[in-house]
């Protein structure tokens, strides 16, 4: 239930006058009974109902991106970096700058989102999608406070977002290893329980039907992929020997430890296994053989996101969007073989 003024007066222990004049900066109420007043609107979170008109008023000419800071592993990589930098050079064009705002995932603690807000010090605001609570998307609806989302949930049309096509994704990969002339394929993933990773199989396994593979030469594994099931995998104990196989794998570090354990085992990269993994990095470069990839676009998913949400603030009859970036192959070694024509 949303908070209303008379509960603000009942906390603090006033009438509900003295709150309306403390909200409208009445410079006759004491700084004591001001302060009482204000602690009461931090306790539960209260937004003032005239505060959606007020945006119009006034700019800070910041953007607020949210964190988790329970989770620096999630921000340190490359992928986040350029969104970083793709959000904070489409932002600077147009006269904003870029302000990390702290949020805690276990909490979802979206009260110190909206003190910045109340207090005019965001004009608008960028949200990862696993930060992107109920809680905070139903605040910043009914104050019809400037958002996007990065990323998308499930069957959320509600609100604007930008994500990876992550069903094409998995859609080019199948096609892709598929047009390289492998006879059995394999998607290794992790847990299988991430939208985008729902997204990638679909893709996948959508593909492979429509090219006529049978449901008994792909198969979708998921799971930690340690050194003993990858061992297990490569034995191919269910499988003919002169079957060609095709690996998908979810990351860079997992196809290079299917590589390495290829070679120990005395299985060619690629004639006998191809290795394609998501996401173009330094390690897929760098490994021998090199390893062929889904470039997943991060720096164009910033900017798309950066101008989603400048429109958002400029236009005012604004209806949510929603934009997928593309992926594409980069071929490598890993799948490059003599006897099929590369791409």
């Amino acid at each position: 239930m949303r908070v209303t003024i008379k509960d603000v007066a009942k906390r603090a222990g006033v009438s509900t006058s003295t709150v309306s004049r403390v909200l409208n900066k009445n410079s006759v109420i004491s700084p004591e009974t001001t302060e009482q007043i204000h602690k009461a609107m931090r306790d539960l979170n209260y937004i003032p109902n005239d505060l959606a008109r007020s945006f119009a008023k006034a700019s800070s000419h910041v953007i607020g991106l949210v964190v988790d800071t329970g989770s620096p592993e999630d921000y340190s990589n490359r992928f986040f970096c350029n969104t970083v930098f793709a959000l904070e050079s489409a932002f600077h064009k147009h006269g904003y700058n870029l302000m990390v705002v702290h949020a805690e995932i276990p909490d979802q603690d979206e009260r110190g989102i909206i003190r910045l807000i109340q207090g005019k010090k965001i004009d608008g605001i960028i949200i990862p999608e696993k930060l992107a609570c109920e809680r905070l998307i139903a605040e910043l609806q009914t104050i019809s406070f400037p958002f996007v989302v990065l990323g998308k949930r499930a069957s959320v049309n509600s609100y604007s977002w930008v994500d990876i096509d992550n069903m094409q994704a998995g859609g080019i990969a199948a096609r892709y290893l598929y047009a390289k002339k492998y006879q059995e394929f394999y998607f290794l993933v992790g847990s299988g329980d991430q939208i985008f990773e729902k997204e990638r199989i679909a893709g996948f396994s959508e593909t492979m039907k429509s090219l006529g593979v049978s449901a008994e030469s792909y198969h979708i594994l998921a799971g930690e992929h340690d050194e003993q099931d990858l061992k297990k995998t490569l034995e191919l104990k269910h499988v003919k020997r002169s079957n060609r196989r095709g690996f998908l794998c979810s990351s860079d570090r997992l196809a290079a430890k299917l590589i390495h354990l290829s070679s120990q085992m005395a299985i060619s990269v690629p004639e006998q296994v191809g290795v394609l993994c998501f996401d173009n990095t330094d390690v897929a470069e760098c490994m021998v053989p090199a390893i062929s990839c889904i470039d997943v676009d991060t720096y164009e998913q910033g900017a798309q996101a950066a101008e989603l949400l400048l429109k958002q603030m400029q236009e005012k009859e604004f209806k949510c969007r929603h934009i997928l970036i593309p992926t594409r192959v980069i071929e490598r070694d890993s799948t490059r073989r003599d006897d099929v024509g590369n791409e």
